[in-house]
């Protein structure tokens, strides 16, 4: 600060105070020319300024001052050591009228499967795929329904008949020939279908979704997975791995998983493992950017998969990548009952013992907190690790138990376990268990194009799901396992829509060098010549008659 204009009286300030501060200097000083100086974190002078008048004359130029951080909106919330009223418990009971019986008895798996592959999405396939040809300058191609179906057929049994090149199928080989497949199409028509298989209009796509090639597809199959939903209580969301080997901005790499690299689908599932609703990860959707900074993506993901579930209290049961306490406040008020597991910085101000703590207790530990004003409990429990849970419909009590081994008594002992790990056990796993399903014959040939394997998902997934509503609702003594589900619905598709070759000119025998493998004819053990009375033409030299 530069001195006063009258320095006489530059001792008078404008308050009593022996502190002389800048809350209390003299009107000469307050109308002093000053000079300010901003540093950074690295100690370095950002700006500086010599003049009253500054601010005035330099504001129209550019600030050169990293700007303020915004201060991070932390909700108190009012915890008590409490566990759920029966009143707050109540609230969300499954009435079993709610279950939905379906009269499915007399289906064939064929007609299962059509549930969701029918004629509607068999027509846009075969309508998408001509229209690709023809974009691609091919006006001759041409396919009906039932040859997509003859097609659709193929790639089943490429899930449970496995060969290292598709070709090997229409191959005149005793070994890898598959009789069904060739008689049901040439090897050339499948090739072809194969490279103009489409899903979209490639002239009128959305550049923004990652997923345009396949959305329309994608919505028709979630809609008739939903309309044949068996409704039940529990319900879980989790993600799943399709494998893909090649390049695209959708791809992931997940440690620890069965399948590390593909594309990660987000899924609903029943604890049977049926799919409701799936959606593939594409990272910021625009369609969803405001849950997205609301709840975070992982937050929007539950909201968007349960967004068209019908209006009863399912009880979804989610893992610690999506668990937090504004999502379970959410899905309370959206008539959702809601346990997951949470972690440590995803539970708030809430005062409950720290997991660093609770790790240094006897196995069976329990501390629990519930907010007063949303009902929402969180409970942490010592079992071989510290597990925290967060619901809005069960906590503690009842009390259940779990058997572990005991180390120090060796024997297995019961551990007190709370309500909240009991149902988050009972309805977590659905997503786990359907990649079982469908990885035990998911179909075996690739493509070349990115989306290939994403079409293919939708396959397996609609077979599996008809497969469990088979299981479901069919005689006991009637079910079959998933195998030979696949296999009915295969057989049937080759034999009822296939095309058997024309009859044509004969194919030209195969030489006995190529009849009989080297190690036979020259093993060096004198093989007898029969006279064959039919054989005409020596195998070795066509031309050669032996009449």
């Amino acid at each position: 600060m530069e001195p006063p204009d009258n320095v006489v009286i530059s001792d008078e300030d404008s308050g009593d105070e022996d502190y002389v501060g800048m809350d209390n200097l003299s009107g000469n000083q307050l109308r002093a020319n000053a000079e300010i100086r901003f540093r950074g974190k690295s100690n370095i002078i950002l700006s500086q300024s010599v003049n009253k008048d500054i601010a005035n004359e330099n504001s129209n130029d550019e600030d050169n001052t990293p700007p303020l951080k915004k201060k991070r909106f932390i909700e108190k919330r009012k915890w008590v050591m409490s566990d759920l009223t029966n009143v707050q418990r109540e609230k969300w009971n499954w009435n079993e009228d709610w279950n939905r019986s379906m009269e499915i008895s007399s289906k064939s798996p064929c007609n299962l499967f059509e549930q969701f592959f029918d004629d509607d999405v068999l027509d846009y396939i075969v309508y998408h795929t001509k229209l690709y040809a023809r974009q691609k300058g091919n006006h001759v191609f041409d396919i009906t329904s039932e040859e997509m179906k003859a097609f659709i057929g193929i790639l089943i049994v490429s899930g449970y008949v496995a060969v290292p090149r598709r070709r090997m199928f229409w191959e005149n080989s005793d070994d890898t020939k598959n009789i069904a497949v060739s008689n049901a199409m040439r090897r050339n028509r499948f090739e072809e279908i194969m490279k103009y298989l489409h899903f979209c209009d490639n002239n009128n796509i959305d550049k923004e979704d990652k997923y345009a090639k396949l959305r329309n597809m994608m919505c028709m199959i979630n809609d008739r997975f939903l309309k044949a939903f068996p409704l039940q209580q529990g319900l879980d969301v989790d993600e799943a791995m399709i494998p893909y080997y090649g390049r695209h901005p959708g791809k992931q790499f997940i440690r620890g998983k069965p399948i590390r690299f593909g594309f990660k689908a987000w899924c609903l599932n029943c604890p049977n493992g049926y799919l409701v609703q799936f959606d593939f990860y594409q990272g910021k959707d625009a369609s969803k950017m405001e849950n997205q900074k609301e709840y975070g993506l992982e937050g929007s993901v539950v909201l968007d998969l349960i967004s068209e579930l019908p209006k009863h209290p399912f009880t979804i049961a989610i893992d610690n990548y999506f668990t937090s306490i504004r999502l379970v406040e959410e899905l309370s008020n959206s008539g959702f009952a809601v346990v997951g597991t949470a972690r440590e910085n995803r539970i708030g101000n809430c005062p409950i013992e720290t997991v660093k703590n609770l790790r240094k207790k006897e196995r069976g530990v329990i501390d629990y907190r519930k907010e007063i004003s949303s009902g929402v409990i969180v409970v942490r429990w010592k079992d071989s690790n510290v597990v925290t849970t967060v619901s809005n419909c069960t906590g503690v009590n009842p009390l259940g138990s779990a058997k572990r081994w005991s180390s120090s008594e060796k024997q297995k002992i019961a551990v007190p376990q709370p309500h909240a790990i009991t149902i988050y056990n009972k309805f977590m796993g659905g997503t786990d268990r359907m990649d079982e399903n469908i990885s035990n014959y998911r179909i075996g040939f690739r493509g070349k194009k990115w989306w290939f394997p994403l079409a293919m998902f939708l396959i397996d997934a609609s077979i599996q799901n008809a497969w469990l509503l088979h299981r479901m609702f069919c005689k006991k003594e009637d079910t079959m396992d998933q195998l030979e589900f696949r296999r009915t619905i295969s057989k049937n598709y080759l034999k009822q829509f296939g095309v058997l070759p024309k009859p044509g000119r004969a194919i030209a025998s195969t030489k006995m060098s190529k009849r009989v493998t080297n190690e036979i004819r020259f093993d060096e053990i004198g093989h007898t010549i029969v006279v064959s009375k039919t054989q005409l033409r020596c195998a070795q030299c066509p031309g050669l008659d032996l009449s």
